[in-house]
């Protein structure tokens, strides 16, 4: 490619020729100069930058002394801030005559400008930082990254949910005691007849709620089902049919 062509940047802008010639010598002659320092710096690819420069190729630049090439980097470093003060105005003037028009020239510099910062921005931004997977948060509000520390959220998340009773009136002395963990004592029956009298320092809001608790009457007069009752009517249930749980439906029929 030829000092007066040019290439599309990722933000799809034409790169004038000046830019592209000043950035390309700029990266020569530092080659050149890593070259006569003693490190290893591929021939082949100064020739190509060379071309693309539009400057002389010959073996005679490979001896060059190291203030000669120090020299022409520096020279090649002016003509590069040169074209970058300059940058707007031979841009104008590349595109206009590539007959671009204004609206798509601003969109086009919006563009590069997008990719410029995005550009930064990777270059500030670690690429190898060690991100977590997954993060899960605490009951405090709180983010675990580690693996002990998400089984220890998630356990405590668990207790949590399933332990929110565990402060209520009912599950506190004396309550507990009197009705038991699956109210089958003669106290728990007495709720529902209307008959219990609370002990003393028991919630005052599970006193008052006692009698919205007693079974109404006339419940117990409602056809019940006896056990062969039960029995015959889960052998006429399809055993195809959707249950949730870890449980088959056929399981609950043949327990039946």
């Amino acid at each position: 490619m030829g000092p007066d062509q040019s290439h599309v940047r990722t933000g799809g802008l034409d790169s004038f020729p000046e830019v592209t010639v000043a950035l390309t010598a700029v990266r020569l002659w530092r080659l050149r100069l890593k070259r006569k320092l003693g490190n290893k710096v591929n021939v082949s690819l100064l020739r190509r930058l060379e071309r693309k420069c539009g400057m002389e190729v010959g073996n005679e630049v490979l001896g060059m002394d190291v203030a000669s090439l120090e020299a022409g980097l520096a020279k090649a470093r002016i003509v590069r801030q040169v074209v970058g003060r300059h940058q707007q105005s031979l841009q104008i003037r590349h595109l206009s005559s590539l007959a671009v028009s204004r609206p798509e020239f601003v969109a086009m510099m919006e563009r590069e400008k997008a990719r410029s910062v995005l550009k930064r921005l990777k270059e500030a931004i670690p690429s190898k930082v060690k991100r977590p997977l997954f993060m899960v948060k605490d009951i405090d509000g709180g983010w675990k990254d580690t693996q002990e520390s998400i089984f220890t959220a998630i356990a405590e998340e668990n207790i949590r949910r399933f332990t929110q009773t565990r402060n209520t009136p009912l599950r506190q002395t004396p309550l507990r005691h009197l009705i038991g963990d699956f109210a089958e004592t003669e106290a728990a029956d007495a709720i529902l007849d209307g008959t219990f009298v609370a002990p003393e320092n028991v919630d005052e809001y599970f006193v008052a709620l006692l009698p919205f608790l007693a079974r109404p009457a006339g419940v117990m007069d409602l056809v019940l089902f006896d056990a062969a009752s039960f029995a015959v009517g889960w052998r006429k249930m399809k055993e195809f049919t959707g249950c949730q749980g870890s449980l088959h439906f056929g399981h609950f029929k043949a327990l039946s």
